[in-house]
């Protein structure tokens, strides 16, 4: 009977936690075909590549071209951090109209160019 009680009691804990966190909506995509070599990189540049982020042999991880930054597109990093949680850039809120942008890239299945 313990247990019952204690597995509901953990059960309605974590619920009320989760249900507490601020919910982010996704901006959708906006109908656009962005490439890497066409809208993103610069995306990228302008916005990750800051001296102590993810600039050229950066420890954080280099995403100064398409190859390096293949890795967090593939599992799902950059999709999670950037666009679901927007965890990144740090300290940074992406503009909708950037965001709408790489929503169509991710959709798109990130096109190099």
């Amino acid at each position: 009977m313990k247990l019952k009680i204690s597995l509901f009691m953990c059960l309605l804990l974590a619920t009320l936690v989760i249900g507490c966190k601020e919910r982010i909506d996704r901006v959708p995509c906006n109908g656009t075909n962005p490439t890497w070599d066409g809208q993103v990189l610069d995306i990228v540049a302008t916005y990750c590549w800051g001296s102590t982020c993810h600039g050229t042999n950066s420890s954080r991880g280099d995403y100064t071209s398409y190859n390096n930054i293949s890795l967090v597109l593939n599992n799902g990093q950059f999709d999670q951090q950037v666009l679901e949680t927007r965890a990144m850039p740090q300290d940074l809120a992406l503009p909708d109209s950037i965001l709408a942008t790489l929503q169509c890239w991710v959709d798109n299945g990130f096109p190099e160019n």
